[in-house]
């Protein structure tokens, strides 16, 4: 009896600091015209322990309509390219249309979502872009074209997080040259606790969706027979 107090209180120990843990995701992208380098970052305990993976470049295939994935993790292969994997339009297809019927199952999906995402801080938001156009001109109107996509961005964030920093957004145009370079930063944190409910509320919902058409079923199945 002892020992199994002991391990139920042990576990219940685990569980209140997994839900009070607070996970950081920093995000690294760079570009320079076809150049691209970008990495996401996971920490836990205080940035104790962390995580990395890189940011696969995306290119179209030019021989199907497929997305090429270019994957680089420092290391370069025998015949000295990066590794390269093909996604075809047919699976991005495939995968809107099970995420669709995922929504379409889940009944209040977006509320939970909504009040997720207010939990979620965002911290450190840098965006540069330095972009060029052969013609001055052209060069002006599109500043203003990226200009307002940045602002309808930022006013999205602005919305459904918490922006604890002044964000850090530049446009620089270049004149009379072709170029475009991008960096951007963000580094977003939560509680894990925020994480754990959001999903046990999606399986809560999901779960009576099926079974209002389970009942739905019986009965038009019992309708059948009676007639």
């Amino acid at each position: 009896m002892y020992v199994t107090l002991t391990v139920l209180g042990i576990v219940f120990l685990l569980l209140i600091l997994v839900c009070i843990m607070k996970l950081t995701i920093e995000t690294k992208i760079k570009t320079e015209n076809k150049d691209f380098d970008g990495e996401i970052r996971f920490f836990l305990y205080f940035r104790w322990l962390g995580y990395k993976m890189k940011i696969p470049a995306i290119d179209l295939d030019k021989e199907s309509p497929s997305i090429v994935f270019k994957e680089s993790d420092g290391a370069l292969e025998e015949d000295g390219e990066d590794k390269k994997k093909k996604f075809s339009i047919f699976e991005l297809m495939y995968d809107l249309e099970l995420f669709s019927e995922f929504l379409r199952n889940t009944v209040g999906f977006y509320k939970i979502l909504q009040k997720f995402l207010k939990k979620i801080s965002i911290t450190n938001l840098s965006w540069d872009t330095k972009f060029g156009l052969e013609e001055a001109d052209k060069t002006g109107a599109a500043c203003g074209v990226v200009w307002s996509l940045k602002g309808g961005i930022l006013g999205i964030l602005a919305k459904y997080m918490k922006l604890k920093s002044s964000p850090n957004m530049q446009v620089q145009p270049l004149f009379n040259q072709l170029y475009l370079s991008s960096s951007f930063q963000c580094m977003v944190s939560f509680r894990m606790g925020y994480a754990i409910l959001t999903v046990i509320k999606v399986l809560l919902h999901r779960r009576k969706v099926k079974g209002k058409r389970k009942v739905k079923f019986k009965h038009s199945k019992g309708r059948n027979i009676h007639v």
